[in-house]
């Protein structure tokens, strides 16, 4: 489900402009990535590397537990290297990939996206706008941990207004860059 807390990730430490800039490119691009899981053209074989699951005592993507056999009717049959994590594996698609149809058979599983009707796009892009919210939130949380920055070293009245005013010319290129990816996804998912 989207809406959730955010997987994206940030530096811990935001000391300067470019840190904030670095900071929020990644949560840009993670979001771009996000959205591209939720891909209704074709079976997006993204989400494999998005749903984790102990491998050998590693957390490992899962496209790197199983074998891929893509079929003519657009599913994917997943026959894992591990034949003893079948069942494990088709509890992970169950509980991560929610809107999926995974079938369990003898000794694969078959990975069907969820149906391209006009209404689960509009589900998908309603969802991402609420994620897009979630971005913007961290973004305006990455801003504040550079002013609080900026406060506690005590720079003079004009450093701090200075370096306010290249924060916000950078804030705005930055939400500028987050309404665009999300405009291109949106636009994508839509497409017939």
């Amino acid at each position: 489900m989207l809406g959730r807390k955010s997987e994206f990730l940030v530096m811990s430490q935001i000391n300067n402009l470019n840190d904030f800039y670095v900071s929020a490119k990644n949560v840009i691009e993670n979001f771009r990535l996000f959205a591209l899981r939720h891909d209704f053209s074709h079976l997006n074989l993204q989400i494999l590397e998005h749903i984790k699951m102990d491998y050998f005592g590693q957390k490992s993507a899962l496209k790197y537990t199983v074998k891929t056999v893509r079929q003519p009717d657009g599913s994917v049959i997943l026959i894992p290297f591990v034949s003893e994590q079948l069942n494990e594996i088709y509890e992970v698609l169950l509980a991560q990939a929610p809107g999926w149809t995974v079938v369990l058979q003898k000794d694969s599983i078959r990975l069907n996206p969820p149906l391209a009707t006009t209404e689960n796009k509009e589900k998908v892009v309603k969802n991402l706008s609420l994620e897009m919210e979630v971005v913007k939130v961290q973004i305006r949380q990455l801003r504040q941990k550079l002013l609080n920055h900026y406060k506690n070293n005590k720079i003079s009245d004009n450093e701090f207004e200075s370096s306010k005013k290249e924060l916000e010319k950078t804030l705005i290129e930055i939400n500028d860059q987050l309404i665009k990816v999300f405009q291109e996804q949106s636009a994508r998912i839509l497409r017939v």
